[in-house]
């Protein structure tokens, strides 16, 4: 599950802002990773398997080469496209946050860095990426089950 991955290295491609109502659209194909919010949204996706909702505040995550289909009566939505290192899932996988608000803040913060593309915006932005990634593991972490040290061994 990517969203219960400690470590992940990446790099960030592209930062967008979507505003879209009535939309219909088919993805295929793509080399990339997605990592969206979604500010307000009644969207479903359908792939070969599964058919599901993203509403407001939704983070989902879209793997490389996956097909679906995006249908949207409302999307605003901002996408991070990245390539990934290390990581393993081909599923897609959405949540719905404890604290929307402060995913809201970090993706706008994203956007930001990104659009004004001052110098250093790529390590900025992947800064506040990685920093998104890690509210997405401490909410998505699986149980901890490891024993706890013997004492008397150390």
């Amino acid at each position: 599950m990517f969203f219960e991955q400690e470590n992940i290295g990446f790099i960030v491609l592209d930062v967008m802002e979507l505003h879209q109502e009535t939309e219909r659209s088919y993805n295929s194909i793509r080399k990339y990773n997605a990592l969206s919010f979604r500010y307000k949204s009644d969207t479903v996706m359908e792939t070969k398997n599964s058919v599901f909702h993203l509403g407001d505040n939704a983070i989902s995550y879209f793997p490389p080469n996956t097909d679906y289909v995006r249908t949207a009566k409302l999307d605003h939505v901002i996408v991070v496209h990245f390539l990934c290192f290390g990581q393993e899932s081909r599923t897609i996988e959405y949540f719905y946050p404890d604290d929307a608000e402060t995913y809201k803040l970090k993706f706008r913060k994203l956007l930001n860095i990104w659009e004004k593309k001052d110098v250093g915006y790529k390590m900025k932005a992947a800064s506040v990426l990685c920093d998104i990634f890690s509210d997405i593991y401490s909410e998505n972490r699986p149980p901890i089950t490891k024993k706890p040290v013997d004492k008397r061994i150390c």
